[in-house]
């Protein structure tokens, strides 16, 4: 289970996938869409603490001392596998290539990846999610924001406070989305939205 600050991740867990784009309809009723060629991923995370857990205070002293300053967050994976199963998730031991624009990755040898996975590449902090995976070809959304060359895939790693299944996020606070729910007088849950960090 993944961790914040030694607080466990409440579901449900929001992932929104936030890439602007233009949509108008013409006078036959044909829809045109237009994207930008810009997205990032934002999540909203629950933190629930005990009668005694200073979880506010925590998260506002992360705030105050980060303030729009990037910092490594856990992205889980969006449904769970069973990673001993290589017909399902079999990473590949080589390296992968690509070009900037392109949603086409060539992998040194072969792997296989569920649709839907979230991955980034060693050399930039981008995540992507796999929508098809088939041996040594590899296709991802958004397109690659640089070109990759003999990098090697992320798909699953340790955060800087927790080991978690899924990658590792660079983010910013996003404080205006804050909610806090108070039981019996009793803090008892904090929502706290985290924006992928694109600088």
């Amino acid at each position: 289970m993944p961790k914040f600050l030694n607080f466990d991740y409440v579901t449900p867990v929001t992932i929104k996938n936030n890439e602007p784009k233009f949509v108008t309809d013409t006078l036959s009723l044909r829809r045109q869409t237009v994207r930008t060629g810009v997205q990032r991923w934002e999540l909203t995370v629950g933190f629930k603490g005990g009668k005694s857990d200073n979880l506010l205070g925590a998260l506002q002293a992360h705030y105050m001392r980060l303030g729009d300053t990037a910092f490594n967050f856990a992205m889980p994976q969006p449904f769970m596998i069973d990673t001993s199963d290589t017909s399902v998730y079999n990473p590949t031991t080589g390296t992968a290539s690509g070009n900037s624009g392109s949603t086409s990755i060539t992998l040194s040898s072969a792997g296989t990846y569920p649709v839907g996975w979230f991955i980034k590449f060693s050399d930039h902090n981008k995540i992507y999610m796999v929508t098809e995976s088939s041996g040594t070809s590899l296709k991802v959304a958004p397109a690659l924001t640089q070109d990759i060359v003999d990098v090697s895939i992320v798909s699953n790693q340790a955060t800087d406070e927790n080991d978690s299944n899924g990658v590792r996020v660079r983010v910013q606070h996003e404080i205006t989305n804050e909610s806090v729910t108070y039981s019996e007088g009793v803090l008892q849950n904090v929502n706290w939205t985290f924006i992928e960090s694109l600088g």
